[in-house]
């Protein structure tokens, strides 16, 4: 393994040509911009010693990934002098390749991969100079070199081991080669100046394949001004110019639409356009508040017009985060003073670019059609990511000349010689202000401050949802009063649960009643069934959908013109195979509501729990919380936590999560975990009575100071401990207690998760560990058993080697509980673990309730309700569950179904080819589990599930699925909602 003073040497042996090449241009021309030059050399090559001396991480953006790429192509060349294509054209190979070859040279050190950079930046601030040049005069191109040399966070991006200043490299070439064709369109060499600004084009789409939709508008709006300056426009009426153009763009729409499924074929082209969906859209979104990231929080899209509403603020967002009330690092400290600068930047862009459209007209409409393009779709992808600062270098590195320009005339408009520019009509002109001296406000820093204010006012209220579209949902069967609508068919096993719904028409609270007709004691005992009313929480919040699912016994509440009830009914374990027709009958006392159906119970039964852990995250909220709804007295309110047990069990969870608080500080030998009967009488209902499998400890505080032996956590991890490993094994518990510690915790801290958990095992032996979070280091399986891990970070290779360690492995895919996802999210959970490799799920919350539910709007506050899965009832305080929770334990269920094909396949009893090609579908639905939007139906499921029933019993008949009724209202509505502080 090298030795740090070989990578220093390699970095001297790369530098010392670097700086002698700058030593050589200093000595022949002698100029301001050559001593600039080693300026800019000078503080990268400190930036890149302090970087590896101090261990930083400021701009590692996958420098592991690169460096680890590129020393494979590297050592690939050294086996072969000419390496097959496939070794060559690895991930990323655009960059990967020149660093390769770098690291062919002078060894595979990420120090010399990082002086490739800073010879690129060299490159770019050349390129700015010369484009200053053009644009305005030799005094404007030195000052664009002076700034860009001392620009903080240009030293960042050319001293990292990352692809952006490649980028800004070929971005600058790009329009340097476009000014000079542009401003000296006859001079010779200009195909090959051509030539080489469509490399630049086709490199940088390489670099980063989005890049490709914004170097064609940037083409075609030069292809156009060279049209029109090589063809005099003929004399059009300025409404046939505006609609040809409408017609040019709606015909480009059209094609686009028409040619988009035939891009699938062309991976680059699919890499370009791949965010552009709505869902995936979202999806970046919500990993980036899961990776605490997020700037701005609490957006999600429902239709494109959500888009172009949240636009402004998402720009806004993208230009000049962090602001100052979000910085809570030293990081994001240094990137509000980088946010500071560019402000500046921007507003005296905005009068250099005054200037330069009066002289150079065309090249400041393409510059402008590039930036406005730029910055507004790039906002939508990374308006909130702390990230977005390298990928808007993109934008400001072409404004640096532009703003030098506005801040070198700042004092009055200076012409430049030579140059020519249209005339201006008289009421274009200056004419003098009418305001007294000290009233005036020149210059456009001011204007777009005031911009910046409006713009954070405009989103301070901003986010974006919608009704789920009808096909992700239960389907709804409409009934209408005193009709006799066909008999419904519907189907399952013994011990399974099925959830029908329903839509009626107009009813009278005050006498409804619900009942089950046609079934007695003899033909299917034991069938349980129940009514809910569905009603949205709250109530007058429209563009959600309704979910909650209040008991029909405890009263109505405003049913409106259509009304919705759920019945959920469970065939019983012990039920035969057969059929067994009933009838639902809902009504009050002028109108009637009726729907005959037809239930087939299968040959076989669900088993009665899971073999995967299925863990709950239950808030303990004390008393005072739950006096709002009624509940009063300890006695009360212990017997309401018993009740979410019993009802989480009901709903296949089998781990509880978040056990009722327990005083760690409290317990010593005096004072034993007995002393505290509430805590002992709910643990000994939850693991005796409600029959979890597992419960969650207590949890010692101030983890982070486990390395200090005489620290808060060891003190107390010294005491409590010992003493709770007692209570465990006097009652038999040990197996069935997780110490899920820590939660997320970042890599910076992961010698202190060790050593946290590696105490907590020395003074509780046996007890099995748990924690949640990205990436766990590799010696994690030493001292915590089970890891979860978030859909967005799934790595198989790293799954199984962390398994093969004998570390299990759980998964939580949080962005498919909100409430604005479809409900067959919810269910293709029990689907996505069929297909992964994992032992259990963890749902971080089920009653998270940051604000009572029924009056606050979701959003970010409760994380769009993806920990919660219940309400509590505004009467009593009992669980009211969701659709999204039976949408989760139908899909627990077809996990059930999908197991027992499996052990009949592996008994012989079910065809090779129909076992692979139920596999199969499976295998697709769920597939790319890391960005996946899931575009999957309830049908899809439902005719599976049924699939698989028939070759589970064959002698069942087909059985038709309920197909969802036509929607009563737009599914296509979107509300904003205030945004909630997190």
């Amino acid at each position: 393994m090298d030795s740090p003073w070989d990578a220093f040497l390699r970095l001297a042996a790369a530098a010392s040509l670097l700086l002698a090449g700058l030593t050589a241009l200093l000595l022949r021309r002698r100029d301001p911009v050559a001593r600039m030059f080693l300026v800019f050399f000078s503080c990268c090559l400190t930036f890149i010693l302090l970087n590896w001396k101090l261990g930083l991480d400021l701009g590692q953006y996958d420098a592991r990934l690169y460096h680890a790429v590129a020393s494979r192509i590297s050592q690939a060349i050294h086996r072969h002098l000419v390496p097959p294509p496939d070794d060559l054209l690895a991930p990323y190979w655009a960059y990967t390749l020149p660093l390769a070859l770098l690291y062919t040279l002078f060894g595979s050190s990420p120090l010399v991969g990082q002086l490739l950079n800073v010879l690129l930046g060299v490159g770019s601030l050349l390129n700015l100079h010369r484009l200053g040049r053009l644009l305005f005069s030799r005094r404007v191109a030195d000052a664009t070199v002076i700034f860009g040399a001392l620009y903080p966070y240009g030293w960042v991006l050319a001293g990292t081991l990352n692809r952006d200043m490649m980028i800004i490299f070929f971005l600058t070439l790009l329009f340097r080669l476009l000014a000079e064709l542009q401003l000296n369109p006859d001079r010779p060499g200009n195909r090959a100046k051509a030539l080489l600004a469509l490399f630049s084009m086709g490199y940088l789409t390489l670099l980063r394949p989005p890049l490709l939709l914004l170097c064609g508008v940037v083409g075609g709006v030069f292809l156009f001004l060279e049209r029109r300056r090589r063809v005099p426009p003929r004399p059009l009426s300025r409404p046939l110019k505006v609609g040809f153009l409408l017609l040019l763009f709606l015909a480009g729409g059209g094609l686009l639409y028409l040619v988009a499924p035939s891009l699938t074929q062309f991976k680059l082209a699919v890499q370009a356009v791949q965010f552009a969906d709505i869902e995936n859209l979202n999806d970046r979104l919500e990993s980036s508040e899961e990776a605490a990231s997020a700037y701005m929080k609490g957006v999600r899209y429902s239709s494109y017009a959500d888009l172009l509403w949240v636009m402004p603020l998402s720009t806004f967002y993208f230009m000049f985060s962090p602001l100052p009330w979000q910085v809570a690092s030293a990081k994001q400290a240094l990137g509000l003073l980088d946010s500071c600068l560019l402000l500046a930047v921007c507003g005296y862009f905005l009068r250099g670019f005054r200037e330069l459209s009066r002289t150079r007209r065309n090249f400041a409409l393409l510059l402008g059609v590039y930036l406005v393009v730029g910055f507004c779709s790039s906002s939508l992808l990374q308006a909130n990511v702390g990230a977005a600062m390298r990928h808007r270098t993109m934008f400001y590195f072409l404004m640096f000349p532009v703003a030098v320009q506005g801040f070198l005339t700042r004092g009055g408009r200076q012409p430049v010689p030579g140059a020519r520019g249209p005339h201006i009509p008289q009421i274009w002109r200056r004419r003098p202000s009418m305001l007294p001296q000290p009233l005036r406000v020149r210059g456009s820093l001011p204007l777009l401050c005031l911009v910046v204010l409006t713009a954070a006012l405009w989103g301070g209220s901003v986010t974006c949802a919608a009704l789920p579209e009808p096909s992700g949902q239960f389907p709804v069967v409409e009934l209408k009063a005193g009709s006799q609508p066909p008999t419904l068919p519907v189907a399952g096993a013994a011990n399974e649960f099925l959830v029908l719904h329903f839509r009626l028409g107009p009813l009278d609270p005050a006498s409804f009643q619900a009942s089950v007709r046609g079934l007695s004691k003899l033909t299917l005992p034991n069938l349980t069934w129940r009514f809910y009313q569905v009603v949205r929480a709250p109530a007058q919040v429209s563009s959600i959908p309704a979910e909650a699912l209040l008991p029909v016994e405890h009263g109505l509440t405003s049913p409106g013109s259509a009304p919705e009830f759920v019945l959920v009914l469970k065939i019983p374990p012990e039920a035969q195979r057969g059929q067994y027709p009933f009838e639902v009958v809902l009504a009050d006392k002028t109108r009637t509501y009726r729907q005959v159906l037809n239930l087939r119970v299968f040959g076989f039964a669900l088993p009665k729990d899971l073999p995967l852990t299925i863990f709950g995250g239950f808030w303990n909220y004390p008393l005072e919380f739950y006096s709002q709804f009624g509940v009063s007295g300890t006695a009360q309110y212990l017997e309401l936590i018993k009740t979410y047990y019993r009802s989480l069990r009901e709903y296949k969870i089998n781990a509880l999560g978040g056990a009722y608080p327990l005083p760690v500080a409290e317990v010593s030998p005096q004072r034993p975990v007995e002393s505290f009967p509430d805590y002992h009488e709910l643990v000994s209902f939850a693991l005796n009575n409600a029959g979890f499998r597992y419960f969650m400890i207590p949890k010692v505080r101030n983890w982070e100071t486990a390395q200090d032996p005489a620290g808060p956590f060891a003190s107390q991890a010294r005491t409590f401990y010992p003493l709770y490993h007692q209570y465990l094994v006097r009652y038999g518990w040990l197996g069935r207690a997780l110490n899920y510690l820590i939660d997320e915790p970042k890599p910076e801290k992961y010698a202190a998760v060790y050593q946290a958990y590696a105490l907590a095992r020395e003074y509780t032996p046996g007890l099995k560990t748990l924690c949640a979070g990205w990436n766990p280091a590799p010696e994690f399986p030493k001292v915590i058993n089970i890891w979860a891990t978030p859909a967005g970070q799934y790595q198989e290779s790293q799954i199984l080697a962390q398994a093969a360690k004998g570390q299990k492995q759980w998964l939580y895919a949080n962005r498919l509980h909100a409430i604005d996802h479809p409900l067959v999210h919810q269910r293709l959970i029990g689907w996505i673990l069929h297909s992964y490799p994992f032992q259990g799920y963890l749902l971080w919350g089920v009653n998270y309730w940051p604000a009572n539910p029924w009056t606050t709007p979701p959003g970010s506050a409760d994380y769009w309700r993806r920990g919660t899965f219940y309400y509590p009832h505004p009467r009593n305080g009992l669980p009211v569950p969701t659709l999204r929770l039976e949408a989760l334990r139908r899909g627990l269920q077809d996990y059930q179904y999908l197991l027992l094909l499996k052990e009949a396949y592996q008994q012989g009893k079910i065809p090779a080819n129909r076992y692979t090609a139920i596999q199969s579908k499976v295998t697709y639905l769920t597939r790319d589990l890391r960005s996946s939007s899931f575009p999957v139906t309830m049908q899809e499921l439902e005719n599976l599930r049924l699939e698989i029933a028939g070759l589970l019993d064959p002698s069942a008949a087909t059985v038709t699925p309920i197909s969802p009724a036509p929607s009563s209202g737009s599914t296509g509505i979107q509300q904003l909602f205030p945004r909630l502080g997190r």
